[in-house]
């Protein structure tokens, strides 16, 4: 039943939105940058650039490829034809 994750899936998005505006939040604050300097920056950025290739190239694929393994539509057969 779709709506037993109800509750969960929106309060995970609230959480990623409320993550998201702490983060916007921070660059108003001074503080914050004094205690960073660019090592620790290109860390997070190479970081949060490692997560995002991971989850595109590995998540979402793999789904994508399954997805389209279940759909007779788009293949006709037609390369199975050519190697035989």
């Amino acid at each position: 039943d779709p709506e037993e994750n109800l509750g969960l899936a929106f309060g995970l998005v609230t959480a990623a939105g409320l993550s998201t505006t702490f983060g916007a939040a921070l660059v108003f604050c001074d503080r914050f940058f004094t205690l960073a300097n660019n090592e620790i920056l290109g860390a997070a950025l190479g970081f949060s650039g490692g997560v995002m290739i991971y989850v595109s190239f590995v998540e979402i694929f793999q789904k994508s490829v399954t997805d389209f393994e279940a759909c007779d539509c788009l293949w006709d057969g037609a390369d199975e034809e050519d190697s035989a």
